[in-house]
């Protein structure tokens, strides 16, 4: 099938998922870290769906599009990070973290393969 847009990379909407999940979980985060750990987690896990979509854009120079997909892949292991932190803070259940860590886990690994195989599935990104 056809890739016409970021919005249909699966690794886009699945980055897109986990942000939104993050965000959510984070509004319960104490006030004084509001811009501390609530904000650099927040940006971090939203940074991974902008520079997927941006790599998008200068898709038609695969090494440019490789290297923001190196960068999202840098953005998916600091918000594992910051997940860490606010895991080990108690400001997230284990459970929660879990569930976070490993989508978060599965997101990089999905973004290192697509990292080497896009030249060989790149030439199905075409244009509308």
């Amino acid at each position: 099938m056809p890739i016409y847009s970021y919005r249909d990379l699966e690794v886009y909407g699945e980055a897109f998922e986990l942000a939104l999940k993050v965000h959510r979980r984070s509004e319960d985060f104490p006030s004084a870290e509001c811009y501390g750990m609530t904000s650099q987690v927040r940006r971090s896990s939203k940074s991974i769906c902008a520079l997927i979509a941006e790599g998008f854009g200068r898709k038609d120079t695969v090494v440019e599009f490789k290297r923001y997909l190196r960068m999202a892949h840098g953005s998916v292991q600091e918000t594992k990070v910051w997940l860490g932190f606010a895991e080990a803070l108690g400001f997230l259940a284990e459970g929660a973290y879990r569930e976070l860590w490993e989508g978060y886990d599965r997101l990089g690994k999905r973004i290192y393969r697509m990292i080497a195989t896009w030249d060989k599935v790149g030439s199905q990104a075409g244009t509308r």
